[in-house]
């Protein structure tokens, strides 16, 4: 995984996924279809350990940006939040400070994809 840092997009995956979903859109694909092909191109990782928590909070923080989160990514992101696989990791090997700084960035995703997004 390539993790630079406690921040939700200091990660290849989460900047690969933010990139990935704009250009569906940009050529023409619909909410349901960029969803779809997301979901299909990014199966492994979804599948992974490290990284399919990291999708999950990712997407749907992404999906809520564009006014377009759906109801069964935004429970996945939230259970994963919940589950706390993802900030364990950080706690166990990361700094002090980088584990509170994660904590932080969890705790205000849910906060945020429980509110009101943006129009579309």
């Amino acid at each position: 995984m390539g993790t630079w840092g406690p921040k939700l997009y200091q990660d290849d995956i989460a900047e690969d996924i933010k990139i990935d979903y704009k250009e569906l859109l940009q050529k023409g694909k619909t909410n349901e279809e960029a969803i779809k092909t997301m979901l299909l191109r990014y199966s492994e990782e979804i599948e992974d350990y490290d990284d399919g928590p990291v999708f999950w909070m990712v997407f749907a923080d992404v999906l809520w940006n564009y006014g377009r989160l759906t109801k069964e990514i935004k429970e996945k992101a939230l259970r994963e939040i919940e589950i706390g696989e993802n900030l364990k990791k950080w706690k166990e090997e990361g700094k002090e400070k980088e584990y509170k700084i994660r904590k932080q960035e969890l705790e205000k995703l849910k906060e945020k994809l429980n509110t009101v997004m943006p129009e579309e």
